[in-house]
């Protein structure tokens, strides 16, 4: 989406590109994430998940080995950080023109589902345990990187000058992934507790859909 090979989503939409930064050269990461999620059940007993998704950004700067590793703190006025603030507003939009992030917010909300029912100790049919052929499944999950270099050289007479009379290089790094970070999320059913309003009762509501 950063890429600006590719049209935006909503019209106006800067890519990260876009953004000015007084520093030319950064590094960084940006990924899609679950910032909320809960499941709700309707009269009938069906499970609705819910799920808020965005998308953060982390700047990138080399540590003592000289490995990438993310910045404690990353400004708020940084590019990375203005894209996913935007792309966070537009969500939900650009989740119904963009299938690819349409299918991964609806296998979002199948994990929330799944971890609802895990949590909440709810049995399962073996039919609903059994694997998939592993032609069908991966189990690795998309990565994308885009680098943008700028080259800066001096040039007097007709020749090179300056350091060994080469051009200076800066890097402009941006790489993007997926964390659902679905495990943050408590998704069990709050216990009863004190005199009020009776809850519903979510075992017998199971049983009758056939979760139990």
């Amino acid at each position: 989406m950063a890429d600006p090979s590719f049209e935006q989503p909503v019209v106006g939409m800067k890519t990260v590109w876009d953004f000015p930064w007084n520093d030319g050269q950064w590094r960084g990461r940006e990924w899609f994430v679950v910032k909320d999620a809960r499941v709700e059940l309707s009269s009938d007993g069906a499970l609705l998940p819910r799920v808020r998704m965005g998308v953060e950004a982390r700047e990138q700067v080399a540590d003592a080995r000289r490995q990438l590793v993310d910045a404690p703190v990353t400004s708020k006025g940084h590019p990375l950080v203005r894209y996913a603030e935007i792309f966070t507003h537009f969500f939900d939009l650009i989740a119904e023109r963009k299938s690819v992030v349409h299918q991964l917010r609806e296998v979002s909300r199948a994990a929330v589902v799944a971890k609802f029912l895990v949590d909440n100790g709810v049995h399962l049919d073996d039919f609903w345990m059994r694997a998939e052929e592993a032609s069908v499944c991966r189990m690795d999950l998309p990565f994308n990187k885009q680098e943008r270099y700028t080259y800066e050289v001096v040039v007097c007479h007709g020749a090179l000058q300056g350091h060994r009379a080469e051009p200076v290089r800066t890097c402009v790094s941006l790489c993007g992934g997926v964390d659902l970070n679905i495990d943050a999320f408590d998704l069990r059913l709050p216990a009863q507790r004190g005199a009020g309003p009776a809850a519903p009762d979510y075992a017998a509501i199971f049983a009758e859909v056939g979760y139990t």
